[in-house]
């Protein structure tokens, strides 16, 4: 835990990333990075050929930092490379509502209710992006 929530650590993580090919695992869990540190990284992750996964663990990304960072590991997965994760657990992303899906933008915690129709399908399209490798399911709970 470093803290590094400072804007020139996280550009030069990200400069660092568009260089270095044979990191795979980059773990920057709890080091306070926000939205301006997570749209830094999400950079330099566009540009990384070889990481498979970046653990953003409880950072307070934001919505849109996390979405930011998914972004990113999308557009080059969907480059044709290989699938990549980014791990947001405990990143206060909140819950998203229903209603304001976005399956290009999946970022979130999500209580579905099975009987609704609505949540059937935001199950259906987020299970569809962790077959393809562009989201993780952690930490689920089926009541």
């Amino acid at each position: 835990w470093n803290g590094f929530n400072d804007m020139m650590a996280c550009e030069a993580v990200a400069s660092a990333m568009r260089e270095v090919r044979a990191l795979e695992t980059l773990n920057l869990s709890r080091n306070r990075i926000g939205l301006k540190g997570a749209q830094a990284l999400a950079d330099g992750l566009i540009d990384n050929i070889g990481m498979h996964q970046l653990v953003m663990s409880g950072n307070p990304l934001t919505v849109s930092g996390a979405k930011a960072l998914i972004r990113a590991a999308s557009e080059r997965a969907d480059a044709g490379n290989h699938a990549r994760a980014v791990v947001l657990e405990d990143c206060q992303v909140g819950i998203i509502d229903m209603s304001t899906f976005d399956p290009s933008q999946p970022a979130g915690r999500y209580s579905l209710d099975m009987e609704n129709a609505s949540s059937k399908t935001v199950m259906r399209d987020v299970l569809g992006l962790m077959l393809e490798g562009h989201v993780i399911i952690e930490d689920q709970k089926l009541d």
